[in-house]
């Protein structure tokens, strides 16, 4: 194992294996990990997030993301739908246009692989 800046990469190699396979262990690494709430605008359609921290690969699993609203007394459903993606952030189009400035993305990132 070796490790850098609080970021540890694995090596497991099988018997017979063609490639070497590299597991991420992110040590709550910025760069491998993050997780946020965007603030989504009245009238948006689509929001851009730019994640505070270049991400190590643009191979990431979202084990999060959701529009909520807990402030309006009845809140759109509103579902994300993710259009794009790079190690700077992502773009989600929005299955409604929001009909006010509560309503905000939960996401959560993780590289799965470098």
């Amino acid at each position: 194992m070796s490790c850098t800046n609080n970021l540890c990469l694995d090596q497991l190699l099988e018997p017979d294996a063609q490639d070497e396979l590299i597991v991420l262990n992110n040590n709550g690494s910025a760069a491998a990990f993050e997780t946020g709430i965007t603030s989504i605008p009245l009238g948006a359609q689509s929001v851009d997030v730019i994640f505070t921290t270049e991400k190590l690969s643009s191979v990431y699993t979202f084990n999060e993301i959701s529009v909520v609203n807990t402030t309006d007394n009845s809140p759109l459903m509103i579902q994300p739908t993710i259009t794009g993606y790079s190690i700077i952030g992502f773009n989600v189009s929005l299955s409604g246009i929001t009909d006010s400035a509560n309503y905000k993305l939960r996401w959560e990132v993780e590289v799965t692989e470098v």
